[in-house]
């Protein structure tokens, strides 16, 4: 492991920091990997227009209808919440900066309207810094990207003077186009414009009916992108660390993100309306249904790859099953699942057996604890079975060994602690136990879109490592596991779950085309969704046993005409 930490400088204008810029920076500057070694303030002052009394009759309609929408925008929002902490809110607490040297380009040193010239490139090489953070972009001149020995990181998506918050165009297209996924880019400035290196990427799910929600979520996701790289270049060492962003480069296509156009009035009147529609229709809808997990499976032996060959095992009114994990014990087909009802509002792990016709026992409940509990991955490690359901509530990632099958279980080992950890599996290959988890790092993140990756020697009492280029999946539509991986025609399979559209919507069956101590590469292999149009609204689980496959769906069950039954 390398003994000397990253030497990082920070360019900022004169404009205060935000609460995720600095929730950033005091990330780093409390890191094992890096420590702030210069900040660069540029002296700029942005030019403002005041309104001088002489604005005609149009100018003014517009901005009073400009504020009446933005009023009634931010009224729908409040109904949604999810905006605290704000993290484009001014932050007051700058202690990561002091006893950090200051550089202040002045007036005296600026030749022309430059980000950095040619003369301040000199002093600032002098600072020896490895990675230049960059929260301000202008124009460059001459050899700028060279200022540090890795470049000038950006991220172009929070990179801008917030003067107006509400003309932000940031979050803002994703809401107003139904947009699933909000992406943000983390981009090597270039002396090509159009040549800008992407170093790092992540997708989250757009928040469709809020754009200061959407925006927060964007924001908080960037105080996390370039304190990983960091950690990941300062692991890896700067060779292989960007021969691996050229490979993930090369397998996800990844673009630069291009300049955003300033919102229109009629855009944020068009935006109003739809978020509008978004939230009441949706009221409306639940008042005729509701939405339940089911199970859906399929005996056939073959690699199912549509939701067309699954048939159904459909639960009382009252409670719901998902999450199911086969296995096949005296070749009886045992099923674990999720089982929550609702008038309980948490969730234990049962068990059903289940036979070739759909016909199957009462679920038995088999493991119950004070928090929720979901997810039972089910798996033979030495002639003994193993359970790790989710316990996220607990914060933390737990072991169970079966006593006496199907029925008792024990509390063994935690695997994991003081994380959110959701959905995890493991995996034995090439002489080493691997555990994938989503983890939610942040309060206002979300579970659906980091994977991180671990490694040990031994599943029992084992020390877990993780992967130095952890999260090793940043992305909405592929992260959070749906299921045990499995091997096919000599190639390995993840399952994954494409939360984007909504929570589960679909699987995605990922092949893992490498995986060591230093790497992880996987590419899509197939997307397995409900039909468009149909009852399902959701896939979100895949178990594999054979010849046996096991899903869930997630399916509209009508809540008035079976009251209008139960009536009669």
């Amino acid at each position: 492991m390398p003994t000397r930490k990253l030497r990082v400088g920070v360019l900022v204008d004169t404009r205060d920091l935000l609460a995720w810029e600095c929730a950033m920076l005091e990330r780093i500057a409390n890191s094992c990997y890096a420590e702030l070694a210069v900040v660069v303030r540029r002296n700029t002052v942005t030019e403002r227009h005041h309104p001088d009394g002489r604005q005609g009759l149009g100018s003014r309609l517009s901005s009073a209808a400009q504020k009446v929408i933005r009023t009634v925008q931010a009224k729908l929002e409040d109904k949604v919440g999810g905006s605290v902490p704000d993290a484009i809110e001014i932050s007051k607490d700058l202690d990561q900066f002091r006893g950090i040297p200051h550089l202040d380009l002045t007036s005296a040193q600026e030749t022309s309207s430059a980000l950095i010239n040619s003369f301040d490139v000199k002093i600032i090489r002098a600072f020896d810094v490895d990675v230049f953070i960059a929260l301000a972009i202008g124009p460059f001149q001459g050899d700028v990207p060279n200022v540090a020995k890795h470049g000038i990181w950006y991220l172009p998506r929070a990179n801008h003077r917030i003067e107006n918050r509400a003309a932000n165009a940031d979050g803002f297209w994703e809401v107003l186009h139904n947009v699933p996924v909000t992406e943000s880019t983390l981009q090597l400035l270039s002396t090509d414009p159009n040549g800008a290196k992407v170093i790092g990427r992540t997708q989250l799910a757009s928040c469709t009916v809020s754009v200061r929600r959407n925006r927060n979520l964007l924001y908080w996701k960037a105080s996390y992108q370039i304190p990983r790289k960091l950690e990941q270049l300062w692991l890896l060492g700067p060779d292989m660390f960007f021969e691996n962003v050229d490979r993930n480069n090369e397998y996800t296509s990844v673009k630069p993100t291009l300049p955003l156009p300033i919102p229109r009035l009629a855009d944020e009147i068009a935006l109003v309306s739809r978020i509008f529609w978004r939230i009441y229709a949706n009221r409306i809808r639940s008042f005729f249904a509701f939405p339940q997990w089911i199970l859906l499976f399929d005996f056939q032996g073959e690699f199912s790859l549509t939701p067309s060959g699954f048939r159904k095992i459909i639960p009382p009114r009252d409670r719901s099953w998902a999450d199911p994990h086969v296995l096949i014990r005296n070749r009886i087909c045992y099923v674990f699942i999720e089982e929550l009802r609702y008038s309980r509002k948490r969730g234990h792990i049962s068990v059903m057996q289940v036979e070739e016709d759909g016909t199957h026992t009462v679920p038995l409940p088999i493991l119950e604890e004070s928090h929720h509990l979901s997810h039972p991955f089910v798996f033979d490690h030495c002639g003994q079975l193993f359970m790790i359901p989710e316990s996220a509530k607990n914060r933390s990632v737990d072991l169970y060994r079966c006593v006496s099958f199907p029925d008792k279980w024990e509390h063994y080992e935690t695997l994991l602690k003081e994380v959110h950890a959701v959905d995890t599996i493991v995996h034995f290959c090439r002489g080493k136990w691997w555990l994938f988890t989503n983890m939610r790092e942040h309060v206002s993140g979300s579970s659906n879109d980091d994977l991180f990756l671990f490694y040990s020697e031994d599943l029992q009492r084992g020390h877990w490592t993780a992967h130095p280029c952890n999260p090793i999946v940043s992305d909405v539509t592929r992260a959070r596991p749906a299921g045990n991986i499995f091997e096919h025609e000599g190639n390995l399979y993840r399952p994954a779950q494409d939360c984007s559209v909504r929570y589960g919507f679909g699987i995605r069956i990922q092949e893992i085309l490498k995986i060591s101590e230093s790497e992880y590469v996987e590419r899509e292999a197939a997307f397995i969704h409900p039909r468009r149009g149909g009852r399902m609204l959701a896939m979100h689980s895949y178990s594999r046993a054979g010849r046996i496959v096991f899903s869930d769906a997630l399916h509209e069950r009508w809540r008035l005409f079976a009251a209008l039954r139960r009536s009669a």
